[in-house]
């Protein structure tokens, strides 16, 4: 009896070790592992990284319907890129990310440093002639934004991004005729603004140590200024030109410095026409940078149709049909159509409306982002009755 009894606990007891066990093993098995759990996904940020393709001077981004000029920070980290009329456009991208988008009229030329902060310029129109400089952080906020009564020509950054310049072209507003300007970024305000006595610069450099800006010319010559606004080559510069007195305003003050005579625009002005003349000659084969020469007419096409006379108009038709002969231009989609467009503007400054329409065709041919749509369509109304 006693033995059946001890059999019976012994039963009982393994019994219930068991279903311990068999217990513990099934809360086990409800359990999730900390090392097979799958990780928590990365938030995904959404970037352009497709369809950025460059053409020479251009670039084109497809996901925003964009096709304009571009330039790049010293470090080629950032790129700025700009698309006038119709467009009115800007981009700045780090890399292939875009970081920055807007609207702005008629952007002409836009800089951007190795930090990002880009500067833009814009001209104004023949009927209203202006001209506005632009600063903006990568972030797309405005540092500075300096409105003019001349059209503006070059601008430059240094490459930290602290100090920018821009200058004019003539106007009849003798307060922002031919001015060079100099900006302090950093402190979000203009330094100084003067009749520069060495004339439009073709670029620029910062030496941030010493504290001066480097104006470069294509005759290999180049003077210097102080972050001050003072020729520091003044000397040099007087053996070759004549000592005259322009005007330097200071944090809004005046006071009297060597400037440059008038006549000296104008005889740039000459030279360059005399370059195109010489480039054309009698005969397009003599035309050895379609290219170089595009951008000359594109320039004069932007800032003087309006002025030129007849006679003017016309040779400067003929210098941009010659252009068409050469695959430089019409291998490179923004150029050909502009060619176009810009001959149907000059035929239509000469009251020639069947040859501008045409030519704004053309221009619509290559590309539907010329900007002539609506100028086409009303030539074929008027013309059509």
């Amino acid at each position: 009896m006693l033995s059946n009894n001890l059999i019976l606990i012994a039963i009982s007891f393994i019994t219930l070790i068991i279903l311990i066990i068999t217990l513990v093993k099934s809360k086990k098995k409800k359990e999730p592992s900390a090392i097979t759990s799958p990780p928590t996904p990365k938030k995904e940020y959404s970037t352009y990284q497709k369809n950025i393709s460059y053409h020479g001077n251009y670039i084109d981004i497809d996901s925003l319907d964009f096709f304009g000029k571009f330039n790049k920070s010293p470090n080629e980290i950032y790129t700025v890129a700009y698309s006038e009329s119709p467009s009115n456009k800007y981009v700045l991208l780090k890399g292939e990310n875009i970081l920055v988008k807007g609207n702005i009229d008629r952007p002409s030329l836009a800089s951007v440093a190795n930090n990002g902060t880009f500067i833009i310029n814009n001209w104004g129109i023949s009927t209203n002639l202006y001209g506005l400089f632009t600063a903006f952080t990568k972030d797309g906020e405005i540092i500075i934004k300096e409105k003019l009564k001349a059209n503006l020509c070059n601008n430059s950054i240094s490459a930290d991004g602290s100090y920018a310049i821009c200058q004019t072209y003539k106007s009849k507003h003798e307060e922002d005729s031919n001015k060079l300007l100099f900006f302090n970024l950093i402190e979000r305000k203009l330094l100084w603004k003067i009749n520069s006595l060495t004339g439009i610069a073709e670029s620029y450099s910062f030496d941030l140590d010493e504290k001066i800006l480097t104006l470069h010319y294509s005759n290999n010559k180049s003077y210097r200024y102080s972050f001050e606004g003072r020729l520091l080559d003044k000397a040099e510069w007087e053996k070759e030109n004549n000592d005259e007195t322009a005007i330097i305003e200071i944090n809004g003050e005046e006071e009297l410095d060597d400037g440059l005579d008038d006549d000296l625009d104008d005889d740039l002005d000459d030279d360059l026409d005399d370059d195109l003349d010489d480039d054309l000659d009698d005969d397009h084969l003599e035309i050895t940078d379609p290219s170089q020469l595009f951008e000359r007419l594109e320039e004069t096409h932007k800032e003087d149709l309006e002025s030129l006379s007849k006679e003017e108009v016309s040779l400067h038709l003929k210098k941009l049909s010659l252009l068409l002969d050469f695959e430089e231009i019409t291998t490179v989609k923004y150029k050909h159509a502009r060619t176009y467009r810009y001959l149907g503007e000059s035929y239509l400054k000469l009251d020639r409306k069947r040859d501008a329409l045409q030519n704004f065709k053309e221009a619509l041919k290559v590309s539907k982002r010329v900007g002539v749509k609506r100028i086409t369509k009303q030539l074929e109304e008027e013309l059509s009755n």
